[in-house]
């Protein structure tokens, strides 16, 4: 992992991506995607304070923020994440292929 602080633009540039007809349903799947993307990070912090806390059994928020995973537990967070997001768009996998398949 690299320790290089990368400065991204607050907002992205262009029009925003859309799939379905309802400009209401692309909105939603935003708000869906980003809420993912929030509870995924949350379950990495959760799974911190849990190493950390079997680890030395007393933590501090600092000790929680300079927290570096291996590259063992970032496997174990990258599957766990792929496995995440599976279940939570499985419902439009399921219906691409059962369109596909139609």
């Amino acid at each position: 992992m690299s320790d290089k602080t990368v400065n991204l633009p607050l907002r992205a540039k262009g029009k925003r991506a859309t799939f379905y007809k309802d400009p209401a349903v692309d909105q939603l799947f935003a708000i869906v995607t980003m809420l993912t993307q929030e509870l995924s990070v949350a379950f990495d912090r959760i799974e911190t304070v849990e190493r950390m806390l079997d680890k030395s059994g007393v933590i501090s928020r600092a000790d929680i923020e300079a927290y570096k995973p291996g590259e063992q537990e970032e496997g174990e967070r990258t599957q766990r994440r792929d496995e995440y997001i599976g279940r939570v768009f499985n419902i439009l996998h399921q219906e691409a292929a059962s369109l596909r398949d139609s």
